[in-house]
């Protein structure tokens, strides 16, 4: 059979890394806590795999491999053992090309011009450039596997209180940003590139004289109250046009491939745990979700979840680490416009009839799952609805929440 060297080196040339999968670990006080695996293959579709320290007899053997996983070859027979059960290691007939997040940022030749001269405009809030693999240093610690490799990345904050949001410029947009940075000059010809750096909310027009600052995000205070009093906030639109379309794109293939588990309603209702469009929204929006829940909240777990015709989501409280949840409709089929008519129905506080919301696509309600009961009746009025549920925790809260 040969030594064990050559045994490994002989799994090892048949297998290598599957591009379609991500790693999340979760930390407490530096040490790996948490351990989340999720692949994607051919023979086994999108599986997800939990691990946490003192709970799984196995977390250190696994979290060892899996971090020795880099590198281009594992350090052990052992090592390829476990990192071929997770799914992160395949064969080349088992692998799938891995789909990406993708948001680009450019003119569009039949949008007017803007009517004010450049001068009229400035960058609302702060961009951060991406080049390389590397993101910026404050952005390490995301889970962007996701991510078109596409260079360069345009990240953008616009207040605070709002996501971090990647975008892949053209040279005409990236000349515009720096111009309204003052390390360019303001030509003419980057106009249309101005027009849709104000499309995507990057820029704004500066306030006239006498007028008040630049807005430094949307007024969240209805939708703050709403949850206060009420346990839920619906949203609208929480991301911009350019982004829900890349989402929309993204998860209209996704679901193409047929890849999620089965969860019930014989497989028209199917569900994937930590998929990795739905686990990088869950960190980008976690400011946006601390300001419409008015306390400190972190990312606990995400859910994504495809439903066709004939399915339901039964009526249900959420488990112990959600302190309260975003869900989010990212696509819709037949298309319509505006207001979907399939709804999310949720208890209100101090009983009466249940409250049916309908959303648009793009659109997110926040409510606190765990107080209230909710549901959605069966799904009769289309052919597929896709909603990413994000779910967070109480910034002091200790427990496992994979």
């Amino acid at each position: 059979m040969g030594t064990p060297h050559q045994v490994t080196a002989a799994i090892g040339a048949k297998l290598r890394p599957n591009p379609f999968s991500q790693v999340t670990v979760r930390r407490e006080a530096g040490r790996p806590t948490e351990l989340r695996v999720w692949t994607a293959t051919r023979s086994r579709g999108a599986v997800t795999r939990n691990y946490a320290s003192g709970k799984d007899q196995d977390f250190e053997r696994v979290y060892g491999s899996v971090a020795r996983r880099n590198g281009g070859s594992a350090r052990s027979l052992s090592d390829l053992v476990v990192l071929a059960s997770l799914g992160l290691w395949a064969a080349d007939t088992d692998l799938i090309d891995p789909l990406h997040l993708h948001a680009p940022l450019c003119s569009r030749p039949h949008e007017p011009v803007p009517s004010s001269p450049f001068e009229a405009f400035a960058l609302r809030g702060e961009v951060w450039l991406q080049h390389g693999a590397e993101p910026p240093a404050h952005l390490s610690t995301l889970p962007l596997c996701c991510l078109s490799p596409q260079r360069p990345i345009l990240w953008h904050q616009g207040a605070p209180s709002e996501p971090i949001l990647p975008w892949w410029p053209t040279a005409d947009c990236l000349a515009a940003v720096a111009a309204l940075q003052g390390q360019a000059p303001a030509r003419p010809d980057i106009l249309p590139a101005l027009q849709a750096l104000a499309a995507a909310g990057i820029a704004v027009r500066k306030p006239a004289a006498g007028q008040a600052d630049i807005e430094a995000g949307a007024d969240l205070d209805p939708q703050r109250t709403s949850f206060s009093d009420h346990g839920f906030a619906i949203i609208g639109q929480i991301l911009p046009l350019g982004q829900i379309a890349a989402l929309r794109a993204y998860w209209q293939k996704l679901a193409a491939l047929d890849l999620l588990p089965d969860r019930g309603d014989d497989g028209a209702r199917r569900g994937s745990h930590g998929e990795p469009s739905s686990a990088l929204l869950l960190h980008l929006l976690q400011p946006l979700i601390a300001r419409i829940v008015g306390t400190d909240v972190k990312p606990a777990y995400s859910y994504a979840w495809t439903y066709r015709h004939g399915a339901h989501m039964p009526l249900h409280r959420d488990r112990d680490p959600c302190r309260c949840t975003a869900t989010i409709l990212v696509d819709y089929a037949p298309a319509v416009e505006g207001p979907t008519p399939w709804p999310l129905g949720i208890h209100p506080r101090g009983g009466g009839a249940p409250l049916e919301i309908q959303q648009s696509v793009g659109d997110a309600v926040v409510f606190n799952g765990r107080e209230l009961q909710h549901f959605r009746p069966p799904f009769t009025a289309g052919t597929q609805s896709t909603s990413l549920l994000l779910h967070y925790v109480d910034g002091d809260f200790s427990g496992v929440m994979f």
